[in-house]
């Protein structure tokens, strides 16, 4: 008889963001104050594809949304992480998406979007944010504005504490 119930298991970037803000997190509380704080890993989604009808490559601007997952540094386990992970992946790809046209779940979006932006702008200093980006499989070592390809890529920011997932040459 076969489980039919166990879970697809966890896409690369997924487990990559995981251990490398659980590590992270570990590692920031055997800073100055061990004690434990409360932790927010932001991911971001491209829309793109996800949409119905997939929009074209070639569509011009961003159009992404950002998700929190929330977690004690004390008490970060790889396999929770990566679960709450999936759940709010799955989340926006299967309900934000869809009512995305909808007048509701355009609040939604709005309301969430106020939610990180609260989370990015904190001047709390009892929360740790750990914000991740994939830009694996966009040809940035490829691209030539005449002078030729790049040796180095990286990815400006501003943020506290930036992970960025980038393809190796």
């Amino acid at each position: 008889m076969v489980n039919t119930s166990v879970p697809p298991p966890p896409s690369n970037i997924v487990l990559r963001c995981a251990v490398v803000a659980g590590a992270s997190a570990s590692r920031s509380k055997h800073g100055p104050s061990s004690q434990s704080r409360q932790s927010a890993l932001l991911n971001v989604v491209n829309l793109r594809k996800r949409m119905d009808p997939p929009l074209p490559g070639n569509t011009i601007g961003n159009l992404i949304l950002k998700y929190a997952v929330m977690f004690d540094e004390n008490d970060v386990q790889l396999h929770q992480l990566v679960s709450k992970m999936k759940t709010k992946f799955n989340n926006v790809c299967n309900v934000k998406v869809k009512g995305i046209k909808s007048e509701k779940g355009y609040n939604e979006i709005l309301e969430s979007r106020k939610q990180i932006a609260q989370l990015l702008n904190s001047q709390s200093q009892d929360i740790n944010t750990y914000t991740c980006t994939n830009l694996c499989g966009y040809p940035f070592h490829e691209m030539d504005f005449g002078w030729g390809k790049p040796t180095w890529v990286t990815s400006p920011s501003d943020f506290k504490i930036l992970i960025v997932l980038l393809d190796s040459k």
